[in-house]
């Protein structure tokens, strides 16, 4: 169930020398709690981002339609699994039995401070703060912005705790420190799918080959 608390949202001036010409972007001070909708969001959504996955799941499909037209029905497993990547569903069972196993860490309340060299984050088990270069990325998604270390591993900032004007201040933020992407949400999902039709008629035209040379 996705736990929607009101964000307590201030915005903090920074201007070392008080002088207008020298300062530099309003650090950003959000107060949120995660919910298990945050996180299925943004890692369907990165999956679906990402070309090799969506071209696996292409393949999966597209070798999966020919049995099925030809009445064979032990192709519904293959079927099933190529959708789930297609989609990026195939990551909700290990995103719950994660939730479920730490609900302590991954749901509970972040106080983040975003200002010119860095971002801190304190929780109630922990307090960390990491100046920019630690992040490879901040990507923006439609639900969530997402702090990448480059490792496959990620933070996220959900947008639902972040009023339009500091939404916009975030990301300018993130933008005077060049690590803002904001990717086009279906780009590379088509990429992957054309990718995965390539390796589908690629892997047909083979084994129709194979087949026609056997006795």
């Amino acid at each position: 169930m996705a736990i929607c608390d009101d964000a307590i949202v201030t915005e903090l001036a920074v201007d070392r020398d008080g002088d207008l010409d020298t300062a530099v972007e309003p650090a950003v001070h959000v107060d949120y709690q995660m919910s298990g909708a945050d996180y299925r969001s943004a890692t369907i959504e990165l999956t679906q981002q990402s070309v090799g996955t969506v071209a696996f799941g292409t393949l999966f499909v597209g070798m999966s339609l020919i049995p099925l037209l030809n009445g064979d029905l032990s192709s519904i497993p293959i079927l099933v699994v190529g959708l789930s990547f297609l989609t990026g569903v195939y990551c909700l069972p290990f995103i719950w039995w994660a939730i479920r196993r730490r609900s302590d860490l991954l749901l509970t309340r972040h106080d983040l401070t975003a200002d010119a060299t860095g971002i801190r984050v304190a929780t109630a088990t922990t307090t960390t703060q990491q100046t920019w270069p630690t992040f490879r990325r901040v990507r923006e998604l439609t639900n969530v912005f997402t702090l990448d270390y480059g490792t496959g591993a990620n933070g996220m900032v959900p947008k639902r705790a972040l009023d339009a004007p500091t939404a916009e201040r975030f990301r300018r933020l993130v933008r005077s420190v060049g690590l803002l992407e904001q990717p086009a949400r279906w780009t590379n999902f088509v990429r992957g799918i054309g990718l995965g039709a390539l390796l589908t008629i690629v892997s047909v035209a083979v084994l129709s080959i194979l087949a026609s040379t056997q006795p």
